[in-house]
């Protein structure tokens, strides 16, 4: 599965988590500082670490909040598709 330009081999599950807890109406940028708000030393932390390994976090961070909106969407816009597939297929309800 490719992700585009947030394409990461894996998310960190404690990222996860913290993105996790993020609404999916939240922007990328709010996302992120919610994310580097949790750190034991909040932003001097972020600043301390190298960046190729902010970086990866970077995508990290959004790869985890892309799919959570997409998850969202799917759970949200499948009764409208669904009902739409039915009328459109001619099926009977």
């Amino acid at each position: 599965m490719t992700m585009g330009m947030y394409e990461t081999a894996k998310i960190d599950p404690i990222i996860r988590q913290i993105v996790n807890r993020c609404h999916v109406s939240m922007s990328n940028m709010k996302v992120i500082r919610y994310v580097i708000s949790r750190l034991r030393h909040k932003y001097a932390t972020w600043k301390a670490t190298p960046w190729t390994e902010r970086r990866t976090a970077l995508r990290m961070i959004l790869a985890a909040h892309r799919e959570n909106r997409e998850e969202y969407r799917n759970v949200m816009g499948s009764g409208n598709r669904m009902a739409q597939r039915r009328r459109n297929d001619g099926s009977a309800r």
